[in-house]
This record gives C-alpha cells, sequence and structure tokens, in this order.
C-alpha cells in the first residue's frame, strides 16, 4: 500500500540526500524504517507488533 503512494526509489533518494541511506546490514534496513515510521503513523492506535504484522502480511 505505501510503497504504491512512496516509491522505494523516492525513499532511497531522501535517505541518501539526507546521510541515513544504509552503509552496513542491519536488522531492519533503512527503508523499511521508513516505511515503518510511516505505517506507524497511518495505524496509530495499534502495537508495534500489529503495524509490521501489517506490513509483512501482504508480502
Amino acid at each position: 500500500m505505501l510503497t504504491r503512494q512512496i516509491p522505494p526509489s523516492l525513499v532511497d533518494e531522501v535517505l541518501e540526500e539526507t546521510g541515513w541511506a544504509q552503509r552496513r546490514f542491519r536488522a531492519l534496513p533503512s527503508r523499511l524504517g521508513v516505511y515503518f515510521v510511516l505505517a506507524l503513523c497511518l495505524f496509530s492506535g495499534s502495537s508495534y507488533e500489529s503495524v509490521i504484522a501489517r506490513m509483512v502480511s501482504g508480502r
């Protein structure tokens, strides 16, 4: 849902321009972190676990 409105290429571009691009592999990649924060805003009444479950259910 979010990637249709905000394409991954745009997220990567903004991360690069702001100096927050991923430099090494971590448990939560930078791009996924951005989408997670956006999803937390959309589902503000839900727990972190519930939001992550919504994000991965469509995969």
